[in-house]
Parts: C-alpha cells; structure tokens; sequence
C-alpha cells in the first residue's frame, strides 16, 4: 500500500494525544480513585461536611481555613493564621475569625470559600495539569479522600508547594 503525503500526515498525527487527555493529568489513576471515594462520601454525607486546609512556611507563619458545607454549599468559613517565634518556639495568633451564611467573604486574608467538588475539579483541570520543570503531588489520606494536590517548581527553595494540603475531612 503506497501511503501518500497527507495520508501519511494523517496516520502519524492520529496517534498523538490531543486536548486534555488522561496523559495531561499527572497521578490519574490516584485521582480517579479518590475521586469515587468522594463521590461516595457525598451520599453518605448528604454533601454536608466540614474540612480543614493548613499552610506554613518555613519563617514560622501558619494559616488553617475550615469550610462548612451543608448540602453543597459552603455556609461557613473560620480562619486562624499564626505566627511561631523561631528563637522560643511561642505561636502566636496573628488573626482569627469565623463567617456564618450571612457574612461569609466579609474578611480577607484567607482562601476563598470551596467545596470538595471545587477542589477537585481545581485538582483535575489545574494542579494536576502536567507542566515542564515542575514535580505534581495527589495523596488521598483522607480515607481515601483527597489530602495533599498541587505541585513545585524545580529549583525554587523556599515556599515552593502550589496547591492545597487538607488536614480533616468530616461529616456533619
């Protein structure tokens, strides 16, 4: 069979990835898995939960932000930032505060409200998305729940983690 130039050109480019396919997303096979352990914890739940992201850095400060779901929507943000003395080891709360239904996103300062479905979909289109010079992370121990995404940057040094480290996940 004599293949012609644009046949050619066809078969060739028919068997590279197009778009977003499974092999843009880095630790696919993690985050489907997590994904069906949410899925299943959100019947049970009745998509009503409380969980908790934390951050720090490496010069002391500290951050926790807990979001209350109920039925899918976010109805509560509470918010604790703190700083840690490196001669004494003494935390100090720098800022706290807690937003019910009728005043959430009235402080700043802190992650805006989510659910797990927004972090999820932020994990699968975002920070799970493959880059050049950069190494992904997906842990789910949360019962198989998501717990750590997001990504590093090679060659950065301080405060390189981009993504969310979710400490609890609780039924309400």
């Amino acid at each position: 069979m004599r293949l012609t130039l644009p046949l050619l050109i066809l078969v060739l480019f028919a068997g590279l990835p197009g778009g977003c396919s499974k092999e843009d997303i880095a630790h696919e096979s993690a985050y489907q898995q997590s994904f069906k352990a949410w899925q299943t914890f959100k019947k049970a739940s009745d998509n009503s939960y409380r969980f908790m992201v934390k951050s720090g850095s490496w010069n002391g400060y500290g951050s926790e932000t807990t979001f209350t779901i109920e039925k899918g929507v976010v109805t509560g943000r509470h918010h604790k930032s703190t700083i840690m003395d490196g001669g004494t080891g003494a935390v100090t709360v720098r800022n706290e505060w807690t937003e019910d239904a009728s005043t959430l996103n009235t402080h700043d300062g802190a992650l805006e409200p989510m659910t797990l479905d927004d972090v999820y979909h932020q994990a699968k289109t975002d920070l799970l998305t493959k880059r050049s010079k950069t190494t992904p992370y997906f842990e789910a121990k949360n019962d198989g729940l998501i717990s750590t995404v997001g990504y590093t940057m090679e060659e950065c040094v301080d405060d390189c983690f981009v993504g969310l480290r979710i400490v609890s996940i609780t039924k309400l």
